[in-house]
């Protein structure tokens, strides 16, 4: 008696996936574009309610003051998601207390450059809520 020998039908990719690589080179570089361009709109466009009030380009950050030993000591915002941010504005001396859990909206300050560099640079717009 012979032996079956099976031939599995290799898989084709996804015709979605094919259809991407088929296209030139520009056109993908024009739709990369046009998806950041709309998750930029859909981002700054979804604030939360409390944010809407200060404007576009502006969320909410909920975390904790560290203190570093960076630069003869610097502060730092570590927020809930583990990101760093640098904290500028007026009136922030209320913040500077190591371990401080702090609520507050900001807007982030593009290529702007610090002295302590210790994360993102973001202007404190308002502080809603703080806890020792």
């Amino acid at each position: 008696m012979g032996r079956k020998i099976f031939h599995t039908k290799r898989r084709e990719p996804h015709s979605l996936n094919r259809q991407f690589i088929a296209l030139p080179f520009r056109s993908k570089i024009a739709l990369f574009f046009f998806v950041s361009l709309a998750s930029c709109v859909l981002h700054s466009c979804t604030g939360s309610e409390e944010t809407k009030e200060y404007g576009p380009g502006t969320f909410s950050l909920t975390g904790t003051m560290q203190h570093t030993g960076v630069e003869h000591g610097c502060w730092q915002f570590i927020a809930a998601d583990g990101e760093s941010y640098e904290l500028m504005g007026d009136n922030l001396n209320s913040l500077f207390h190591d371990k401080l859990h702090a609520e507050l909206v900001v807007r982030e300050i593009p290529d702007m450059m610090s002295t302590c560099m210790t994360g993102k640079v973001v202007e404190v717009l308002h502080i809603i809520h703080t806890s020792q």
